[in-house]
C-alpha cells in the first residue's frame, strides 16, 4: 500500500535514496518493534529550544546535503545559523554519488576535529 501512496511517489521523484531506506523498513525482523522505535523517534523533539542553541559555546560542525526531504537541507542551514560556532558543510547527496557523500563526510568531520581539538603541541 506505501508503495503506491502519494509519500511514496513524491520521495521516488525528489528522494529516491529516502524512499530506498523508507522500504527498507518493510523488510525488516521484527518489523512491529522496528516501527515503535520509528514512531517514538518521530514524536521526539531535538530537546533544545531555539535560544538554547543560539546560546552553545562550543564549536559545532552541521552538515547537510540537498535530495533528502528526511534532512532538509534548508533545516541543516538553519540550524547553522542559530549556532553562533557553527560551520556548515553541504556534501554530495547521497542519491547523487553515495561513496562521495561519505568521503566528504568523512572529510568534513575530519577536519572540523583538526581545527578544533588537535591542539596538541607537535614539537
Amino acid at each position: 500500500a506505501f508503495t503506491s501512496s502519494a509519500t511514496a511517489a513524491r520521495f521516488r521523484d525528489e528522494a529516491p535514496d529516502n524512499l530506498a531506506s523508507l522500504l527498507g523498513f518493510f523488510a525488516r525482523e521484527n518489523a512491529t518493534v522496528f516501527a515503535e522505535v520509528m514512531q517514538a523517534i518521530a514524536n521526539d523533539g531535538p530537546g533544545v529550544t531555539r535560544a538554547e542553541a543560539a546560546g552553545l559555546a562550543m564549536p559545532t560542525l552541521v552538515i547537510g546535503s540537498g535530495i533528502d526531504l528526511v534532512h532538509p537541507l534548508a533545516t541543516a542551514r538553519e540550524l547553522a545559523e542559530t549556532i553562533p560556532k557553527a560551520i556548515f558543510t553541504e556534501v554530495t547527496p547521497k542519491a547523487t554519488d553515495k561513496d562521495r557523500h561519505f568521503a566528504e563526510i568523512r572529510a568534513a568531520i575530519g577536519g572540523f576535529f583538526d581545527r578544533n581539538f588537535n591542539n596538541q603541541d607537535q614539537s
